[in-house]
């Protein structure tokens, strides 16, 4: 990513904050005392989260990054045929607007390969969702916690364990 030289035609999101450190989604002309900054990447191991503005700018720098990836021998894990895609985008709707009236349809790159949207995504740990709050976070812990309970019902249930 380092070498990565940002598509032309494709703008960068631009985030807002105050001094005192509050994001806001506003624009900075709506905004009292804020500045803006770039926030396009969030890298971690192997994995990488990449952030643009509009479906058509996802597209482009999609495209970009896969040609760019290949440079180097790396390979960007798109949909073929049958096989889905490990690489996932997905979309954030703005305030009261509704998720179904944004175009979600699979998207191609590179003639052959395809990428998916998706409603929630696991990423370092934590559960994504396109509403962008922690209730699919909250869901997946009582789904887990509930297997952990579950899978220890022999012991809870046997008569010969004691307290």
């Amino acid at each position: 990513m380092e070498t990565l030289e940002w598509p032309e035609g494709v703008s960068k999101p631009e985030f807002m904050t105050r001094e005192y450190g509050q994001t806001t989604g506003e624009r900075a002309s709506r905004v009292r005392d804020a500045c803006s900054f770039e926030f396009w990447t969030s890298l971690f191991a192997d994995d990488c989260v990449l952030l643009f503005q509009s479906r058509g700018d996802l597209i482009r720098g999609s495209s970009h990054i896969y040609a760019h990836l290949r440079k180097f021998g790396l390979c960007m894990h798109v949909g073929r045929g049958n096989a889905a895609s490990k690489t996932e985008a997905m979309y954030f709707p703005p305030p009261r607007m509704a998720y179904e009236a944004a175009g979600t349809s699979r998207f191609y790159i590179d003639g052959t390969g395809f990428i998916d949207f998706c409603e929630k995504f696991k990423y370092l740990g934590s559960m994504l969702h396109y509403s962008l709050t922690s209730d699919a976070y909250v869901d997946k812990r009582i789904t887990s916690a509930t297997a952990a309970f579950g899978a220890l019902k022999n012991i809870f249930a046997d008569k010969y364990f004691s307290e």
